[in-house]
């Protein structure tokens, strides 16, 4: 009996779907070809999750399929086939929607990440680790770049010349005249770098130029000059007086106090040199800002209705962490009046004040890397790509202009009727204190007349009063951190931990060598 009701359950084990037969059977009593089937089944699943999930990183599948169902052949690239050339790439970037320039453990949304991954598609690089790589600057988070510039080894189409790998170059000369001498030179077709990757970049990213290098060039080493303009709509903002803080930038100072101080990261000297500070209005023609010095920048915070465009340009050999940021900050505080001129020159000073006062960084979106600047570089331009981005760029401005415009229009007629309303309550005031003068028995003519000079006075007032009723708060948003009734000063208000405290801390985590303690003391 028992044998034959043995036989009955795997009949009807037989009978059942696949799917029902695994759902209702324990594993104990499945045979070996239906533990492998399950086994199979399991597999194939977690193979479809890691496709999912390396699709909602990334973008792509690894084992994508194609239109019938099939696997397409990836055939192995044979880089052996090309030589290497060394080069430098510059490259504009809108950054306002990116986690920063470099590459993240934790996000796939950087500049560098969408920057390798055209690189290694487009098989001009095997693998970054090989790549020589250096980038020319680090931007943060929501910043943005006209002019970076990366040098890498890319696969190349030709045998001969700048920094193709194995041919040799003479030691004594130098890399300005090396460059030179390839503007002399006629080369065979290279492969159009440019247009190759941006084809397959992210709009938001473009390759401008290119330029064969020699291959001890580094894009980080080899820069003179990084320029860093920060745009910002005037407002209520004495401009002048932002251009005058800003002159004590200018020179070779400590800026531990105007910038994040990365010490995690071995970062310990804070000495930089500022070759020039700008602060001016923006030329609406062509963009570009209206002073060249202190002198020329003339603007009073009453100057217009605070809707024009003003600009900061900082010029340097190099800068710290959240420099521009730091420093925009304090110039905004000068700007409103709150500070002095001369706070700059406190905050310089680390011998009295070693200890950097907390203040909340000025926003990412207007900072943008504006210029880099290396010595006999010569970029080679392609005319067709250059017209593609510009096509582009007028896009991106096209939707701004349309929502600047729509909102400003907005803004003239709330203005219109707010300026209604204010002249209203004044010429109401100024009644209510007429009649509350004795004699006020006059003929009709003398009324009216009086009521135009009560009119033009109030105008005249108002006038001169503009800003107190005026609203002009357009920059208060690139100005982060809680608005408080009482304004403390910067230099009376609490102070970070010091430089030599923060690395004595990182030398208990053994993050840092204990040398340089010494080397600060």
């Amino acid at each position: 009996m028992m044998a034959e009701s043995q036989v009955g359950k795997e009949e009807t084990r037989a009978k059942l779907p696949p799917h029902q037969k695994h759902k209702q059977a324990l594993l104990s009593e499945l045979s070996r070809e239906e533990l492998e089937a399950r086994v199979k089944q399991v597999e194939a699943h977690n193979t479809q999750l890691r496709n999912l999930l390396s699709k909602s990183q990334t973008g792509a599948t690894p084992d994508s399929l194609s239109t019938h169902g099939k696997s397409p052949k990836q055939r192995d690239f044979d880089f052996s086939k090309y030589s290497c050339r060394h080069v430098a790439l510059k490259l504009c970037y809108l950054g306002w929607d990116y986690q920063g320039f470099t590459v993240q453990e934790d996000s796939h949304n950087t500049i560098e990440a969408q920057l390798f991954a055209a690189l290694l598609k487009t098989r001009l690089i095997q693998s970054r680790e090989t790549s020589n790589y250096h980038r020319c600057g680090r931007t943060d988070k929501g910043v943005s770049a006209f002019d970076q510039v990366i040098s890498i080894t890319l696969r190349s189409k030709v045998r001969k010349g700048i920094g193709v790998e194995g041919v040799t170059q003479e030691k004594d000369s130098s890399t300005t005249d090396r460059l030179k001498e390839y503007e002399k030179e006629e080369e065979e077709e290279e492969i159009n770098y440019v247009q190759l990757l941006n084809r397959v970049l992210p709009q938001e990213i473009r390759i401008l130029a290119w330029c064969p290098v020699p291959s001890e060039f580094s894009a980080r080493f080899d820069c003179c000059q990084r320029t860093y303009k920060y745009f910002f709509p005037q407002g209520s903002l004495d401009l002048q007086a932002m251009n005058q803080a800003g002159q004590h930038l200018v020179g070779e100072h400590d800026f531990r106090n105007l910038c994040k101080m990365d010490v995690a990261n071995g970062v310990v000297n804070f000495k930089r040199r500022i070759m020039a500070v700008r602060v001016a209005r923006m030329d609406q023609k062509d963009g570009e800002d209206t002073g060249g010095g202190s002198e020329d920048v003339n603007e009073s915070p009453s100057d217009g209705d605070g809707y024009g465009m003003c600009v900061a340009t900082i010029e340097g050999q190099a800068f710290l962490w959240h420099q521009v940021r730091a420093v925009m900050a304090v110039l905004f505080l000068v700007g409103q009046g709150k500070e002095q001129p001369d706070v700059v020159a406190e905050l310089l000073d680390v011998k009295t004040h070693p200890r950097k006062p907390q203040y909340c960084l000025a926003s990412d979106l207007p900072l943008n890397l504006w210029a880099v600047h290396f010595d006999g570089v010569a970029w080679r331009w392609d005319e067709d790509e250059l017209r593609r981005l510009l096509g582009q760029l007028q896009e991106v401005w096209t939707q701004q202009a349309v929502r600047n415009t729509m909102t400003r229009s907005m803004l003239k007629d709330l203005e219109g009727r707010y300026e209604r309303l204010i002249r209203v309550r004044e010429k109401r005031k100024g009644k209510e204190d007429e009649e509350k003068q004795p004699g006020n028995n006059e003929p009709e003519m003398k009324k009216m007349k009086r009521d135009e000079e009560n009119n033009e006075e109030v105008k005249m007032r108002m006038e001169e009063e503009d800003e107190g009723w005026r609203v002009k708060e357009q920059p208060a948003v690139l100005m982060s951190g809680n608005k408080c009734k009482v304004y403390r000063p910067l230099l009376t208000r609490p102070t970070c931990e010091s430089l030599e405290k923060r690395v004595e801390h990182y030398i208990k985590k053994q993050r840092l060598d204990p040398e340089l303690l010494k080397k600060l003391d």
